[in-house]
């Protein structure tokens, strides 16, 4: 009996690659439509529990409730926030974009929304200080137009034309 043969990088991608013969579009579609909701919890729990957490009192010189590594690492923390920021909106963008044509779309246009204005608030309110809240609020306001400029560039750009459909006789 032969050895298995042990599993390579390019044996395992070529083993996990999306294959569209195979997966139907919809299912392709609620599996991006999960991974989106997660990021989208994932950074929003981590805009409300930033990484060392937040100062409970206001005896070290900070108002309780801002964050420690705002205070103590500022470029560690505009990082943070620069990039947990972009995958909350990207990924707000995604679950936008694949429930285009759903019931109820206006409806999702506010929640989403409230969770946008909840988000920037949380950030700003832990911000230790008004420059890096008035940075936040900037970054708030045009990453999202900045991603969605790109995006719709790189879509254009990329996307294979569809065939036109054929038109009825006049």
């Amino acid at each position: 009996m032969a050895a298995p043969e042990n599993p390579t990088p390019e044996r395992l991608t070529k083993y996990f690659r999306f294959r569209p013969e195979f997966e139907p579009r919809f299912e392709v579609r609620n599996t991006l439509l999960v991974v989106a909701i997660l990021i989208t919890t994932a950074t929003y729990q981590a805009a409300l529990s930033p990484p060392g957490g937040l100062w409970q009192d206001s005896s070290h010189g900070y108002p309780a409730g801002t964050s420690i590594m705002a205070a103590n690492r500022v470029a560690s923390y505009v990082m943070f926030v620069f990039f947990n920021s972009v995958g909350f909106f990207l990924s707000l963008f995604m679950i936008i974009a694949l429930t285009n044509g759903f019931p109820m779309k206006t409806t999702l246009a506010i929640a989403l929304n409230a969770l946008i204005w909840t988000y920037d608030a949380s950030m700003a309110a832990i911000a230790p200080n008004r420059i890096v809240e008035w940075i936040f609020y900037a970054i708030s306001i045009v990453l999202p137009l900045i991603a969605g400029l790109v995006i719709g560039t790189l879509k254009v750009k990329f996307e294979e034309p569809q065939p036109e459909a054929p038109r009825p006789p006049v």
